[in-house]
């Protein structure tokens, strides 16, 4: 308890704030300005998270969730937070997500794990970097196929059609969760079956794949 860290009088003297939740979470839009908050799976929880990507990691045309964590700059007294290892959330297209540990997935960051960014190999190869605080740079290669697009500075979203005749629209940044910028793609798995690209004056191109 916190009467084991601090003096009655430092709390007597502290800032006092609150806080309702403290679950690391997705918010799912349900369209007509209605969102909904739920906590990810318990092994999200174990430690702070930073670098985070969403991308269909196996090709079955839903997003999954990458992420790393950890925070080691702590204060002393209270100690590290260092319980988290790297994690792959499979993902249903409905909003839910199955961890897949290490063993299962291959991603394993087990150190300060902050930025996380995707970037496309000369071979064309589609590469994870996972970057650690004083820890060794780690990359990790999506060997399911997949096809890689290149975008043009000022596009804005792509809406994908699957074969299945479901459609998904994505907005397209410059830069993703802490401290990270993967490069700027559309990246097409074997169930797409054409991508529209939207630039920021509404033209649209079509790429059939």
């Amino acid at each position: 308890p916190i009467t084991e860290i601090l003096t009655a009088e430092e709390i007597k003297n502290s800032l006092h704030l609150q806080v309702n939740n403290l679950s690391s979470c997705f918010i799912k839009n349900n369209g007509n300005s209605h969102f909904e908050i739920q906590p990810l799976p318990v092994a999200a929880q174990l430690s702070s998270i930073f670098g985070m990507i969403a991308d269909d990691v196996d090709g079955d045309s839903n997003l999954d969730i990458i992420i790393n964590g950890n925070d080691y700059s702590t204060e002393i007294s209270t100690g590290r937070y260092d319980a988290f290892s790297g994690l792959i959330l499979k993902g249903d297209g409905k909003g839910n997500f199955i961890p897949l540990q290490p063993a299962q997935s291959g991603f394993y960051v087990p150190g300060d794990g902050k930025s996380l960014a995707c970037i496309k190999s000369t071979n064309g190869k589609l590469l994870i970097l996972a970057a650690q605080n004083q820890g060794s740079l780690l990359v990790y290669e999506n060997t399911s196929a997949r096809k890689i697009i290149s975008l043009a500075p000022d596009d804005i979203s792509v809406t994908y059609a699957f074969k299945n005749g479901i459609t998904r629209k994505e907005e397209l940044y410059f830069g993703n969760s802490f401290y990270s910028q993967s490069g700027r793609y559309v990246i097409a798995t074997p169930g797409v079956k054409s991508a529209i690209i939207t630039d920021g004056k509404g033209n649209k191109r079509n790429i059939n794949l």
